[in-house]
């Protein structure tokens, strides 16, 4: 059997990232979901009292207490929200950070000229600098309490998500529709635009983990240089 290369480890460890951020895509998805599941009562209730209006248009029906009710719910709902974000983000930061270094570490090794001896492979193994991960995560600095982040999950994420709510609840609905069509588009619209704020989350949860992998990485070849003098980028087509 031939022997792997440095190139087969890092698509190895590639798929493992993917399956790690998969799972939290999951996790944010069940979660997330649960805030328009709690608003469908609400949602078929305000069908209802939209198809009763003769001629429904946004002005009238932005009005409606009920809507009104709806969108502060899912404000409350999302921004509760952002703390999920921010556990996700530390999770995805801490494995990633500990993954890439023990996988920067493994490149390395692999990278050694195949016909080097055992005992030169062993001392240079045994003098490879592995460097903690809080001082990466610290370097890192996505969670640190005065950060853009933070401050957008704490304050501006769930009122982001309800002014694109209200902003699209209403696309398509007009006059002579009956309460079940009204009830179908709304269930739509109301996806459409929460998805948004799901999606927001999930691209921010994969750059984090993307850049604390790479930050690692770096860190672990830059503290290892007289081992490691210089790297390659290697890029593959999904």
């Amino acid at each position: 059997m031939p022997r792997p290369t440095a190139i087969d480890a890092a698509l190895k460890f590639r798929k493992r990232l993917e399956a790690q951020e998969l799972a939290a895509f999951e996790r944010m998805a069940i979660i997330y979901g649960g805030i328009f599941k709690s608003a469908q009562d609400d949602i078929q209730a305000l069908a209802e009292e939209i198809a009763a209006i003769d001629f429904p248009d946004r002005e009238k029906v932005i009005k409606l207490a009920r809507l009104s009710r709806i969108l502060n719910q899912i404000e409350e709902q999302v921004k509760r929200f952002g703390g999920t974000i921010q556990n996700e983000i530390t999770l995805a930061q801490r494995v990633a950070i500990e993954s890439a270094v023990t996988n920067a570490v493994e490149l390395i090794e692999k990278s050694l000229p195949p016909d080097l001896p055992d005992s030169l492979r062993r001392t240079l193994r045994g003098s490879l600098k592995i460097l903690p991960a809080d001082a990466i995560e610290a370097a890192a600095g996505l969670l640190d309490a005065d950060s853009p982040l933070v401050a957008l999950l704490d304050k501006n994420y769930g009122e982001a998500v309800r002014d694109r709510v209200a902003q699209h609840v209403l696309d398509g609905i007009g006059k002579g529709l009956n309460p079940r069509r009204i009830a179908n588009l709304l269930n739509k619209n109301f996806t459409n635009a929460l998805g948004n704020g799901l999606s927001w989350a999930m691209t921010t949860v994969r750059t984090a983990q993307i850049k604390s992998y790479q930050l690692a990485q770096h860190a672990t070849y830059q503290a290892n240089a007289n081992i490691v003098p210089q790297w390659v980028w290697h890029a593959q087509l999904d």
